[in-house]
């Protein structure tokens, strides 16, 4: 593994090898919990995070505030979390309930295994701060069970790992726009109803403008390193690569919004602060073909037409 092949770190052998298997297992397990909109956990996974995680009426997923044991304690380090906090639907939820089902279901690994574990499945949360692997191992170092060797060839195991969970920002803008489609099913999008296409394709484009923001603040960033993991130019391109995506996928989705339902489109883009006005005509018809696209995708011999009678060029109206 690449992230382990750093000859100026003195790892154990040993340690390197759990890491090794432990990678195995967050592949499996990172994504065990994949809680959608409208969709609670599976039953496998509700019967393992069950006695420490307790679902409120508006259905919001809180720690339990008697939550106790191994597991829970190492899965709380991990992310920073605390007994009794409401859980983020889209920051870390599905990623601590993950690994929290990880945790309880290989039992029989060594605590210090457990541990890394569980920073492995937090580091995939996407676009965290570029302090966030420091902070972590900050927290399960309280913990006295990895020498200051295995904790630096944990980091740089689970940044390798975080890379890739994320290489589709460093893929083409094709295959961006099919994994964000991939994404907005997975959170419950329609796509037999073209207002709620057009709504949840600004809610993507919005969440991106953010995240760009962000991202030019350096308060977040999508590739990250640990110790010589990648060279600055390689993260440089890496992340400039990633910019450039995300710039294309705001416009896409903006485009993908009208091409399904103009009317909605433009009443809804105002409250995101989002701006149609300033798509040129090839982006729109970009988005036409992009949505005819994404239809075969999901349902393959379905046609669309827009019905919200709104044809006319954007104004500055719909700014």
């Amino acid at each position: 593994m690449a992230a382990l092949k750093d000859p100026k770190r003195a790892v154990d052998p040993g340690y390197a090898e759990r890491l090794g298997h432990l990678y195995t297992l967050v592949g499996r397990d990172h994504d065990a919990a994949y809680v959608a909109v409208d969709r609670g956990m599976t039953e496998a996974v509700e019967k393992n995070v069950g006695p420490y995680i307790e679902k409120a009426a508006n259905g919001i997923y809180t720690i339990r505030a008697d939550a106790r044991g191994e597991n829970i304690e190492i899965a709380m380090a991990a992310f920073g979390y605390k007994a009794g906090q409401a859980l983020q639907p889209l920051n870390g939820q599905n990623e601590f309930l993950s690994a929290l089902h990880s945790l309880e279901v290989n039992k029989g690994l060594r605590p210090e295994d457990k541990v890394a574990l569980a920073v492995m499945i937090q580091q995939t949360i996407p676009f965290m701060a570029v302090d966030a692997m420091d902070r972590t191992m900050e927290r399960v170092h309280g913990f006295n069970l990895l020498e200051r060797t295995q904790e630096h060839a944990l980091a740089m195991a689970a940044t390798h790992f975080a890379n890739r969970d994320v290489i589709n920002f460093a893929q083409s803008r094709e295959s961006f726009f099919e994994n964000t489609i991939k994404l907005m099913r997975e959170r419950g999008a329609d796509f037999s109803d073209p207002k709620n296409i057009a709504e949840k394709s600004l809610w993507v484009a919005a969440f991106f403008t953010d995240l760009l923001a962000d991202i030019g603040a350096g308060n977040k960033i999508v590739f990250r390193n640990s110790g010589n993991l990648l060279t600055p130019e390689e993260l440089t391109a890496l992340n400039d690569g990633s910019r450039e995506q995300i710039t294309n996928c705001i416009t896409d989705m903006k485009a993908f919004a009208m091409a399904a339902d103009r009317k909605t489109a433009r009443l809804l883009a105002p409250e995101l602060k989002l701006d149609l006005v300033h798509l040129s005509e090839g982006e729109v018809t970009r988005g036409q073909g992009l949505l005819a696209q994404a239809l075969q995708w999901v349902n393959p011999g379905a046609s669309w037409v827009d019905t919200s009678k709104d044809n006319s060029p954007p104004t500055d109206k719909h700014r």
